[in-house]
């Protein structure tokens, strides 16, 4: 249950990640694409003016050529000249101001990008964090299991020592109320000793340290039985 929320949590993560990218590159993409478009329509309303001025001051020159020998046109002239001159001059002040505007998008685009991996390299990280996590979480569930599976073998081997020595025991307190023989009380105490230590080892937690050690104490429950002759 613990590994799938983790494994949720790390999906989640992931469409998340993958959405904010996602729609960062969708949000950079459209406004470049509505930028760009801006500034290709301002360039274009500015070539035609330009055009419209050149052609206009080419006009003028050519009127100028005309009427160059005319003075009574002279001020009229000169004086168009003036308004030419002046639309030439608010022309390139507002190119210069479209220069400067275009400068300040190009470096809000940097700070948005700058911004854009910013936080992608944020989401990354945690990310990363979240699968040490869960790594982290998934070698403690490990141990636990086989820290619990080391408890239930070595209380069934205690059960088992138990009952062996009961039964031994009951045997040997049969042969004492026939003949008691002093071996066979010495072979009752011993067993009844080792009894006492392997019930006392039993009731020790294992670590991950004697996790091995299993094994071999299900070799020696086996050899017990079959000195007890069960």
């Amino acid at each position: 249950m613990y590994n799938k929320r983790m494994e949720e949590v790390e999906l989640e993560i992931d469409q998340q990640v993958m959405i904010a990218e996602r729609k960062a590159r969708e949000e950079e993409r459209e406004r470049l694409t509505k930028e760009k478009e801006e500034m290709q329509s301002r360039m274009e309303e500015e070539m035609k003016t330009m055009k419209s001025n050149i052609e206009r001051l080419q006009k003028m020159e050519s009127v100028l050529e005309k009427e160059g020998q005319k003075l009574t046109h002279q001020k009229e002239l000169q004086e168009r000249l003036k308004e030419v001159c002046s639309e030439n001059t608010e022309l390139r002040r507002g190119l210069a101001e479209n220069h400067l505007e275009l400068a300040m998008i190009k470096s809000e685009l940097a700070h948005v990008r700058a911004e854009y991996e910013h936080k992608q390299n944020e989401l990354i990280r945690q990310k990363d964090e979240v699968s040490v996590v869960s790594q982290e979480s998934e070698n403690m569930h490990r141990q636990i299991q086989l820290l619990f599976e080391a408890n239930k073998k070595l209380h069934d081997t205690n059960e088992s020592l138990r009952d062996a020595l009961d039964s031994r025991a009951s045997v040997i307190k049969q042969f004492n109320l026939r003949t008691p023989s002093p071996n066979l009380v010495r072979t009752s105490s011993d067993g009844m000793a080792l009894f006492q230590n392997q019930s006392q080892d039993g009731m020790r937690m294992p670590t991950p340290a004697t996790l091995s050690e299993i094994a071999p104490e299900e070799d020696g429950k086996s050899s017990i039985c079959s000195i007890s002759g069960y």
